[in-house]
């Protein structure tokens, strides 16, 4: 049994990336799959129109759009003191979806408009503030929709000419004309144009009740279904090392030892004289730099995540390959720099410099530099590294600032940790410790043979 618990020791790392891969995947296919297709927002309304199933065309809403831009010219024009307090051409400020997607996706039955979330995606359902406000989104537009704010109004106004008009002179009133012997020879004519304008564009057929408000229907916690996914990657997993070790498939592996250039712990003196001296060699510095270079560029490659503001770059696989070969204290100052220099070029968003932001890259270069300088690259350290900065780092510390910087109070700091930057942290974790992997295994035998490594760090890049 002891022998057992063993071999279970030595997958860990494979165990916790199955974990982490099984409960990223159930989050995605919750999230992302099933809740944007099967779950719903529903409002409660009165119906008294038996063709209600017009209310729901792109056709009958444009011409109502257009009912109102007309209306709304005139006002502008005539200088009309009475305008839209409510109209349908303010109901798509509240959402950047098309007239396809609220179309094809809402509907009428059994006494509730219905629309799929995914048109205004939800990414939090609590009692009190949402993050992402997709309920009151819709709520906001289906009263936009169904109470336009023009009804019955009827007004009279001269009629400006038109430029084409007075330029033909056909519309220039004339003024009588008289002969020598004062006789009338023209008489005088004035044009009085008179327009009456009757708009009724409310939508009479259904009305919302009093009081009711939107809410999500069929929608299922991500973080539910993720944990039950962990259980079964879980599960099987442990299957699959209980056969190999009854099996007698697992043989011991050996280790590269502690020497006098590889260390298989940070806790040595001279590991610490190593990486105190990256900054005394002109070529080292110049190396740094180009690297250095690369990462900064890294920084405008900015993809989205699907998480609100947060992305995602490649600046990280840099800043390990320099935290390999220089060390951590020389990551603490590229991170320091990376951030402050960011900053000034623009690629860090549009918002002030702050401080936490600095230290969290100082973080991460100490973190990959402990993981990687010096000592045997696995992808249990490229995991534990990736780990570190994604939950530690990027969702708690991240949290912390984005909460102070939006003056977040308490709920909704936990509202955005739990449903934005956890899971965003979550799901890209092993994506991106299996790319940082495979460059750095790629680039290890590179660069001993250039001699910024020990060869023998070339050569033992492993799994475990």
């Amino acid at each position: 049994m002891k022998e057992f618990f063993k071999s279970i020791f030595r997958f860990k790392v494979l165990i916790l990336v199955v974990l982490m891969f099984s409960f990223a995947l159930g989050y995605f296919l919750t999230q992302f799959i099933y809740n944007p297709n099967f779950s719903y927002y529903r409002i409660d309304v009165d119906v008294t129109d038996t063709e209600y199933e017009k209310y729901f065309s792109k056709d009958y809403y444009k011409t109502q759009e257009s009912n109102i831009k007309s209306y709304n010219k005139y006002v502008t024009e005539y200088n009309n003191k009475e305008g839209i307090s409510k109209s349908m051409s303010k109901i798509f400020t509240t959402t950047n979806a098309t007239y396809d997607q609220i179309f094809n996706d809402m509907y009428y039955k059994d006494g509730s408009i219905w629309l799929k979330n995914k048109v205004f995606t939800t990414t939090a359902v609590t009692s009190s503030k949402s993050i992402s406000e997709g309920v009151t989104k819709f709520n906001k537009f289906v009263k936009a929709y169904f109470d336009s704010g023009v009804k019955n109004y009827t007004f009279t106004q001269d009629m400006l000419y038109t430029e084409e008009e007075i330029a033909s002179g056909k519309r220039v009133d004339e003024e009588a004309e008289y002969d020598e012997n004062g006789e009338l020879v023209k008489e005088e004519i004035n044009h009085a144009l008179y327009a009456e304008k009757t708009f009724n564009i409310e939508i009479e057929g259904i009305n919302i009740k009093s009081g009711n408000v939107a809410y999500l229907y069929n929608y299922q916690n991500p973080y539910a279904i993720s944990s039950l996914f962990a259980l079964g990657g879980l599960v099987i997993i442990l299957v699959i090392v209980t056969f190999l070790f009854l099996k007698g498939k697992l043989n011991d592996y050996k280790e590269i030892h502690d020497n006098e250039e590889i260390f298989k712990t940070p806790f040595h003196k001279k590991y610490w004289t190593y990486a105190s001296k990256p900054f005394e060699k002109v070529s080292n510095i110049a190396m740094m730099a180009i690297l250095f270079a690369m990462m900064v560029v890294c920084k405008f490659l900015h993809l989205p995540s699907g998480f609100g503001a947060l992305g995602l770059s490649l600046t990280y696989i840099f800043f390990s390959i320099i935290a390999l070969i220089y060390g951590p204290l020389a990551g603490i100052i590229i991170g320091a720099l990376s951030d402050t220099i960011g900053f000034f070029l623009g690629v860090n968003g549009s918002g002030p410099w702050f401080f936490g932001y600095t230290l969290d890259a100082m973080m991460a270069g100490f973190t990959y530099g402990i993981c990687f300088y010096r000592t045997k690259v696995t992808f249990s350290k490229c995991f534990y590294a990736r780990l570190f900065v994604n939950i530690v780092i990027n969702a708690i510390f991240g949290t912390i600032w984005w909460s102070m910087m939006n003056q977040f109070n308490y709920d909704q700091a936990i509202q955005y940790f739990t449903w934005i930057s956890l899971p965003k942290n979550l799901l890209y974790l092993v994506p991106q410790t299996l790319v940082l992997y495979l460059v750095l295994k790629g680039v290890v035998k590179v660069l001993a043979r250039f001699n910024y490594i020990d060869e023998r760090i070339g050569e033992a890049t492993g799994i475990i």
